[in-house]
């Protein structure tokens, strides 16, 4: 999916990643800023404009 239909999900509460991303790397919705998470680690997510660009999301089960 499309990074702004991975949006729409994160705003649901989901957590999302990209499918070349390790399993235990995903970025979730807090408040207004989007985090990324590896594990139990969360940091600030700064997406790169392939990020934005690509159809490779899907959300995390």
């Amino acid at each position: 999916m499309t990074f702004s239909h991975a949006l729409g999900h994160l705003k649901a509460g989901k957590k999302v990643r990209r499918r070349g991303w390790t399993e235990d790397t995903f970025i979730v919705l807090g408040g207004s800023s989007i985090y990324i998470g590896k594990g139990s680690a969360i940091a600030d997510w700064f997406p790169e404009p392939s990020d934005l660009l690509e159809n490779d999301w899907e959300i995390m089960e």
